[in-house]
């Protein structure tokens, strides 16, 4: 099995103890953030392309909270950093889960 990507949003909480020697982390296993990243299969749903090891990327509500989404999983989706950004200013399309 291959190893799973970085996450380094400073908003989530990682298991400090699966730290590698370069100083990056591994989502924990069986995490709920591991499943949201395996569900998309690692891939950004507004810009197409993977989410690599050391990128920037953020969790993003499809649903916002204030319209009634939750925290659930379905509700959830990582995107690179720029793309999240780039979301929230209406400059990508809406992103499907």
């Amino acid at each position: 099995m291959s190893e799973l990507k970085v996450f380094r949003s400073s908003d989530l909480t990682l298991d400090s103890s699966l730290k590698t020697r370069m100083g990056k982390t591994r989502f924990a296993e069986g995490s709920k953030y591991e499943k949201i990243y395996k569900k998309q299969k690692g891939i950004c749903p507004i810009c197409g392309k993977p989410i690599d090891l050391g990128d920037d990327f953020e969790l993003h509500h499809i649903i916002p909270i204030k319209d009634g989404g939750t925290n659930a999983d379905k509700n959830l989706v990582f995107l690179h950093k720029h793309c999240h950004k780039a979301k929230h200013k209406n400059l990508h399309y809406t992103v499907v889960a």
